[in-house]
């Protein structure tokens, strides 16, 4: 396994975090454009910690006030292959919860747009979503916050052009789908089954197998032939 240390650079080429990794870990999700990543490799683990160490004592921390990363460690920490306890996942999520995070820059929000743009959903990912879905209720509050999000929000007209087109193939698979259930036939397949209860079948059949369309009945005349 080959470890190396990272940084992740600004526009203007200065760097904005550090770490310590191996495989993907540089270029996990949220990360800046390729052209924008140094990564160095270490002979061991224990050489890239020093490596990150360093490169945060040099660059220096921004919460600090010693520098320009935002780093929050001063790095040397999260060997590979750790776990963490239930309970230290707890204190993680009791420590985090309630708090909102600030909003995301500009730059924020056009990398991830870029990241996504293009990603095709697998069918196994669609199916492990739509299972994680069903069944699934949504509080009375959490639909009244939804629907507060979007009021007064007008859509593009390319949104509105895209779900028109996807509403009305979705009407077409139903329609299809509805045409292509063949009617359920009587054992000798001669005709349809009669409905239960139904005296009069839509359909009559005759000995030689032509199928002739049922007689209309006849209204009762009220108060008597004349």
């Amino acid at each position: 396994m080959t470890f190396y240390t990272y940084m992740w650079l600004r526009e203007d080429g200065t760097p904005y975090y550090v770490g310590k990794g191996h495989g993907h870990r540089a270029f996990r999700k949220g990360c800046p454009f390729k052209e924008r990543i140094i990564v160095q490799e270490w002979p061991s683990e224990a050489d890239a910690f020093k490596g990150e160490q360093l490169l945060i004592a040099l660059y220096g921390r921004k919460d600090l006030g010693t520098g320009i990363l935002r780093n929050r460690t001063d790095g040397g920490e999260g060997p590979a292959g750790l776990v963490f306890t239930k309970e230290y996942r707890q204190k993680l999520r009791a420590a985090k919860l309630g708090k909102k995070l600030p909003p995301w820059s500009e730059e924020s929000c056009l990398r991830r747009s870029q990241t996504l743009l293009g990603h095709e959903v697998t069918l196994v990912t669609r199916q492990k979503l739509r299972e994680s879905h069903e069944g699934r209720k949504l509080s009375t509050a959490h639909c009244d916050s939804m629907s507060r999000v979007r009021l007064g929000k007008k859509l593009s007209s390319e949104t509105c052009r895209r779900m028109s087109e996807s509403q009305k193939l979705r009407h077409k698979n139903i329609k299809h789908n509805h045409l292509s259930i063949p009617a359920p036939r009587s054992s000798d397949g001669s005709g349809p089954v009669p409905k239960p209860g139904d005296s009069n079948p839509t359909v009559s059949n005759t000995p030689d197998g032509t199928v002739l369309p049922r007689k209309p009945k006849r209204k009762a005349m009220s108060g008597g032939n004349k």
